[in-house]
């Protein structure tokens, strides 16, 4: 009877010993994902910290576009729909210009009319 409880306790040793390998492994293959997670979050913030730093220092610059904008009267879109033909094209080039010139944009040569 000694013999019996002796290998059946042998038995569930030799089950529990299997099962710890069993469950070292797992924790060792949880171990490394945590790590590949660990890495891959740092990756992250380092990425996300440039474009922040860019959005940061871009803001003040969407403000003051928002407030021309908001500044837009009806009396002045008014007041560019009383100018003459030629000369909205005019403006409108020079604006499109000064857009150029912020976006150091390739210019096209400009020649003086003849009267």
């Amino acid at each position: 009877m000694v013999e019996i409880k002796t290998e059946a306790t042998t038995k569930l040793l030799k089950n529990l010993e299997i099962e710890n390998k069993k469950a070292d492994a797992k924790s060792a293959e949880v171990n490394k994902t945590t790590e590949e997670c660990l890495q891959q979050r740092n990756t992250v913030e380092a990425e996300k910290a440039q474009p922040m730093e860019e959005l940061k220092a871009a803001l003040p610059f969407l403000e003051k576009a928002k407030a021309a904008v908001d500044s837009i009267r009806q009396a002045d879109i008014a007041e560019l729909k009383t100018l003459r033909k030629e000369a909205t094209k005019d403006i409108i080039k020079i604006i499109f210009d000064t857009v150029q010139l912020l976006f150091m944009g390739e210019m096209v040569p400009v020649s003086p009319k003849t009267v």
